[in-house]
């Protein structure tokens, strides 16, 4: 096993860890961005949180699996850097980091290179996509392909609303959001950037980013700008949410087809029709939507877990729990996670057979002790059956 070497620096805040192959900085950006530039490497920022589990497992890859600390020590430096910590350094909101793991390269001293949201909990060789990302990464500095709209340094001319935001010492107001909005003619700065990508803009504001996202793709990254317009179509559906207008919903969709037409885009339209025939009590209009404008065929395993877990929890209506089994079936003949051995359990509950909703039950709370996952709702579905 490769051995580690931990060095402590009593008169900073940091610790430095050092295998054969990789440099590893806690929190102190100053010297990643010193023994980056020592070593003619560049900074991979892991921005993580203590709650997050998919940071965890990175951290476990990057002790346990000397080859993959390897392959990241090839080229970079890594920034070990707690984003609910940012009051020194400002990494976090530099970069209005809100989902960990989040991954940000940085030339020392200089350009932001690419931003990775997610670790290494995906696909099938999470690993080795990762390492090839860090490639493509290194290739695009060789190329002098750079995120341009982030400039070298971290202070910034920031609002305080978004600065309190980001330390988790407060929100802003509509009033401030107003106020910030009419002072600018459009985003120009990574500042404006930041604060349209947190919180949206006016009419004015959003008009221009939609009429230049290719420019802003270029500049912030395109993962960012689709992120910023997957916000501003998830307040469309809210909108159709409250008014139960299927005009607003249609609009809400259209929107998604003109400025998100991906497989995100789609995810958003699959979840929130959903979520407006449940708001409307419409179980027969969700699962005629389910079954005829998606196929169950056609959505992941998660979605369809998603969309039957609502069902189990609200739907009084037989025959649509009895397509909701039928839509779980092939799942569960397959390799069923916890989740959906208890949606499984639930649903046959509320179709009133007792007995296969407590086999299911007790197999997701086998398959969650072995695996050391919450199994609360399996629990509680087999204490409600105990009790009747």
């Amino acid at each position: 096993m490769k051995r580690w070497i931990v060095t402590l620096v009593l008169s900073s805040s940091f610790w430095s860890a050092y295998t054969q192959d990789l440099t590893i900085v806690q929190q102190d950006w100053a010297e990643a961005q010193k023994l980056a530039q020592q070593e003619n490497k560049l900074v991979l920022i892991d921005f993580y949180t203590t709650w997050c589990v998919p940071c965890k497992l990175f951290d476990a890859a990057v002790k346990e699996d000397a080859a993959f600390a390897a392959g990241i020590g090839k080229h970079f430096v890594l920034l070990k850097y707690d984003a609910e910590q940012d009051a020194k350094h400002h990494l976090a909101r530099k970069y209005f980091t809100n989902l960990y793991p989040t991954f940000v390269t940085v030339v020392p001293y200089g350009n932001t290179v690419t931003k990775k949201y997610g670790g290494i909990s995906q696909g099938e060789s999470p690993k080795e996509l990762f390492l090839a990302f860090l490639e493509e990464t290194h290739a695009k500095h060789t190329r002098k392909e750079y995120l341009l709209g982030h400039d070298a340094g971290t202070e910034g001319d920031y609002p305080e609303f978004f600065t309190q935001k980001m330390n988790k010492e407060g929100r802003a107001s509509r009033s401030e959001l107003n106020a910030y909005w009419a002072s600018r003619e459009s985003i120009e700065s990574e500042e404006d950037f930041a604060v349209f990508f947190s919180f949206g803009g006016n009419q004015k504001i959003t008009n221009y980013f939609l009429e230049n996202q290719e420019s802003f793709a270029d500049r912030f990254g395109k993962k960012d700008c689709e992120r910023a317009v997957g916000n501003m179509a998830i307040e469309h559906f809210i909108n159709s949410l409250g008014s139960q207008s299927k005009e607003d919903l249609k609009a809400a969709v259209d929107f998604v087809h003109q400025h998100l037409n991906n497989e995100e885009g789609q995810s958003l339209i699959t979840q929130f029709t959903c979520e407006f025939y449940k708001a409307g009590g419409d179980w027969m209009g969700l699962a005629h939507f389910v079954e005829n404008d998606l196929g169950t065929e056609n959505l992941e395993s998660f979605q369809v877990n998603s969309i039957c877990w609502m069902i189990a929890e609200s739907c009084e209506s037989p025959a649509v729990i009895h397509k909701a089994l039928n839509w779980m079936q092939p799942l569960i003949d397959a390799q069923p996670t916890v989740n959906m051995l208890d949606t499984y359990a639930w649903l046959w509950y509320r179709s009133g057979n007792a007995t296969e909703a407590r086999k299911y039950a007790e197999k997701a709370i086998e398959k969650g002790k072995a695996q050391e996952l919450p199994t609360k709702s399996s629990e509680d579905l087999l204490k409600e059956l105990s009790s009747n």
